[in-house]
């Protein structure tokens, strides 16, 4: 079942599926974001001061002008194949209806473009549709991804999940003094709420053997 994006409650989406990658990232600079509605997103993610470039798809629905942003106007497989490889630190992929028709060819590839320390996160489905998380989490395992990471967070519907992956090596520790330091105002995200996200019921666990 496809679950839908939240409407009213969209600031706990939006900062869940930014804030944890760019405060487990060391320095994000240069990223792609792939969301039809993501003038939220994009919101978020110009919080932080080290971004240098944004990609994004040219049909994306957004409100949002910065001179960071740069458009593709190709679809994203074909503009997959003309990124360099290892020119990007994250992929950002913010919405399930793009991200249901992706093989384990265009998750190489987004492997591919990231540099070696390079986080991909994408949102997935309720913490209660286990065979499509298993099924995602697969899929990114396929693809070469080293390390994986399951958040967890609510909204109105119930609850959405979200995949972040390492290219190489394991994820470490959250960078804690820069979260409590941040220099903007935050609605849900907060520490403790990243700790909380990354706890996993047995049942989850058990399904995805980890």
């Amino acid at each position: 079942m496809t679950q839908p994006t939240p409407t009213f409650d969209n600031f706990i989406y939006e900062e869940m599926m930014v804030h944890p990658l760019f405060f487990t990232h060391h320095n994000l600079k240069n990223i792609a974001l792939i969301a039809h509605d993501n003038a939220g997103l994009l919101r978020e993610i110009l919080k932080h001061q080290t971004i240098n470039s944004i990609w994004q798809a040219k049909n994306s629905a957004t409100e949002v002008n910065d001179q960071r942003i740069n458009l593709f106007a190709e679809s994203i497989t074909v503009w997959l194949q003309h990124m360099p490889p290892a020119s990007l630190d994250s992929v950002i992929i913010g919405d399930l209806s793009d991200s249901k028709d992706f093989s384990t060819k265009d998750y190489q590839q987004f492997y591919q473009v990231l540099k070696a320390d390079g986080i991909f996160i994408q949102q997935s489905h309720s913490l209660f549709n286990t065979q499509e998380i298993r099924a995602a989490y697969q899929t990114l395992q396929q693809a070469g991804f080293a390390d994986l990471q399951i958040l967890n967070f609510p909204v109105s519907s119930g609850s959405h999940t979200a995949i972040m992956a390492i290219k190489n090596g394991t994820f470490k520790r959250i960078r804690e003094k820069d979260i409590f330091n941040k220099p903007f105002v935050t609605k849900f995200y907060n520490f403790d709420m990243h700790k909380a996200a990354l706890a996993l019921p047995e049942f989850v666990r058990e399904e995805l053997a980890i």
